[in-house]
């Protein structure tokens, strides 16, 4: 009777032991993760680095730099990286996903994945979305007389030499493109009406940078005064009280994400999972749209009435009204398009 008892009560500690013990588990454990620096670094130390200090004793050292420089290096030295998690966005996921670089993570490794929106889910088990990023119109209020409502408007002879576009290195081109090609009955998978249309917007254009803080600097110089352009850089520009408003257009809202990612081969997986849990948490979202009215991926987060007309999409109806790419398509056409966005520039 005594050894059923005491086989019980092993049995009981296995079962127990796991959960109860996490912070004795990993505690002193210190991660890798790939950043971006500055402000947004600051805010995943205070929402994700300190609570999982404190829940688990993890150490969690950031490394700053461009999300290409990161997903390199993991490809590079792929299944023993020295980096435990990997955050990079919609277009570079289809890379790691066909390098092997980052593995699959269910709800059963983080059951916190439940509470995300299933567009926040693009590329099925592979990573967990904790931002929209949406691309939107923007017109300088002072200077437009008639706002632009659709992508189609921007063909308007009225906004000759007064537009500004991403070209293609930046994300916010390639969703621009496929928000001219959609319109013009393509796709993703045709984009001859999209650079159909190219063709007629090229007039009116005045720059096709490659960097957000270049079109931002663009409006401010009064060089353009309508422009497709990152909600988050447009709010940033009516803090500093530039008179420029944003329009959603009647396309929809086409959007990237930023994913974080299993690192294959992590030598912690364990504490990187747990870091996971904690960056797509309501904490840490809410955390990102305080500072850069990012759109929260988790449908718990809570926004005040204020905070939720910032950032633009919040809740379900919202989030409906968001149009993701095929990004594999993306990866497999993206230099074909860069040649001929080129050409047409060119012409």
């Amino acid at each position: 009777m005594r050894y059923v008892t005491g086989m019980f009560a092993l049995a009981l500690f296995a079962l127990v032991a796991p959960g109860a013990n996490a912070a004795d588990t990993l505690a002193g454990t210190t991660i890798y993760v790939n950043s971006y620096g500055g402000a947004f670094d600051d805010v995943l130390r205070e929402t994700v680095a300190k609570p999982l200090k404190e829940k688990y004793g993890i150490n969690v050292v950031y490394e700053p730099g461009t999300a290409m420089e990161a997903l390199s290096k993991a490809m590079a030295t792929k299944g023993h990286s020295h980096l435990d998690v990997l955050m990079i966005d919609s277009a570079n996921m289809p890379t790691a996903i066909a390098n092997g670089a980052i593995g699959k993570i269910t709800e059963k490794d983080v059951p916190e994945l439940r509470n995300l929106y299933a567009k926040a889910r693009e590329f099925g088990d592979y990573g967990a979305s904790y931002i929209f990023g949406p691309l939107v119109l923007s017109y300088n209020k002072e200077r437009v007389k008639t706002p632009p409502a659709s992508y189609r408007d921007l063909l308007k002879p009225e906004y000759r030499g007064k537009i500004a576009i991403f070209n293609l290195e930046n994300n916010g081109g390639i969703l621009t493109l496929a928000a001219l090609a959609a319109d013009n009955g393509g796709s993703v998978a045709n984009m001859e009406p999209g650079f159909a249309a190219l063709k007629k917007l090229k007039a009116n254009i005045v720059a096709t940078p490659a960097a957000n803080a270049a079109l931002n600097q663009l409006f401010q110089q009064n060089e353009a005064t309508v422009a497709a352009n990152w909600t988050g850089r447009i709010l940033s520009l009516q803090a500093s009280g530039f008179p420029v408003e944003m329009v959603v257009p009647k396309e929809g809202i086409y959007s990237g994400l930023t994913y974080v990612n299993l690192v294959n081969g992590s030598a912690h997986r364990e504490a990187a999972l747990k870091y996971i849990a904690q960056q797509i948490s309501p904490a840490a979202e809410l955390g990102m749209a305080q500072k850069f009215f990012y759109p929260p991926t988790n449908k718990l987060v809570k926004l005040t009435p204020d905070l939720a007309k910032k950032v633009v999409v919040y809740g379900p109806e919202s989030i409906a009204k968001i149009r993701t790419l095929d990004w594999a398509a993306v990866a497999k056409h993206r230099s074909a398009w860069l040649e001929e966005w080129n050409r047409v520039m060119s012409q």
